[in-house]
């Protein structure tokens, strides 16, 4: 677990005396941000400086003491911290000091280091293939290699953006499965989806709901917008069902898409669509792309 937020190290004297700290013979650990989905964010505030933690002083460094003569970062001891469990602070606020009981958090990343045991989850919609970025991704297409293109340069960025929903995914085009319909963009890969009929998107289920609204009459088309480089793929919605099925039954994919139920912790639960459409809700999928 973790507290869920930035902090920032108050080494630096001129640092501490704006903050009031000098005259109070203080030490601690300020806070900057505190994350859209960690429980501690209407407990904690920005400029809070975290003066001691269960009764242990914290430093400037950001660090406590641990064995004789040693020091750890105060990241190790909330990382002992279960789920449900709270941390007794004292916090010097617009410079009074204030004891708060803050909550730890298991923060749900942007870009995931793995999907809890389960295959990625991924969405075909007219050979165009989707995925929600991992790390994993990112190893396989050698991001940190010394050269990368720019589609892979802009998709290791994402990995310092924070959630605003414990469902908010980095949704990308792996690659295109070439059809008729998609004649022209067989080529994109690596590319981060930013925008479905300038709908920004934010997860893989989000972006189904998406496509599967009739829309508008006039809403013949839909317009996917990547970045970087702003590339733009347009594709007739009318078709665009036909041209998944087609793709899927021609290189024989059993499922059109999976995607996790919902992202809490522990929930096995994926919906997949087979090859003609119908939806189902399994347990486990033996893989995925």
């Amino acid at each position: 677990c973790s507290l869920g937020s930035i902090t920032a190290n108050l080494e630096n004297k001129s640092f501490r005396k704006s903050l009031g700290m000098l005259e109070a013979n203080l030490s601690g650990l300020m806070v900057k941000s505190v994350l859209p989905t960690s429980r501690a964010l209407n407990v904690l505030q920005p400029n809070d400086v975290i003066c001691q933690i269960d009764g242990i002083d914290v430093g400037n460094d950001g660090k406590i003491p641990f064995r004789r003569g040693e020091r750890v970062s105060l990241s190790c001891y909330i990382q002992t911290k279960f789920l449900g469990d709270t941390l007794r602070m004292n916090v010097w606020r617009n410079c009074k000091e204030v004891v708060l009981d803050v909550p730890v958090s298991n923060i749900q990343r942007l870009v995931p280091a793995h999907f809890d045991n389960r295959p990625p989850p991924y969405m075909i919609a007219g050979g165009l293939v989707f995925t929600a970025l991992s790390i994993p991704y990112l190893f396989s297409v050698n991001a940190w290699e010394s050269y990368v293109s720019d589609s892979i340069s802009h998709l290791l960025l994402q990995r310092s953006g924070s959630a605003n929903d414990d469902t908010d995914q980095v949704v990308m085009l792996s690659h295109v499965l070439a059809h008729r319909e998609n004649l022209g963009y067989d080529t994109m890969e690596d590319l981060h989806l930013t925008k479905v009929n300038g709908i920004k998107v934010t997860s893989l289920a989000q972006l189904q709901t998406l496509l599967d609204d009739t829309g508008d009459d006039d809403d013949e088309f839909v317009r996917f917008e990547f970045d970087p480089l702003e590339h733009v793929v347009v594709l007739n919605r009318a078709s665009l069902h036909r041209a998944t099925k087609e793709v899927c039954e021609e290189l024989s994919i059993p499922k059109s898409f999976y995607l996790y139920e919902n992202s809490e912790q522990g929930n096995r639960d994926s919906k997949v669509s087979t090859a003609n459409g119908s939806t189902e809700v399994v347990q486990d999928v033996s893989r995925a792309m």
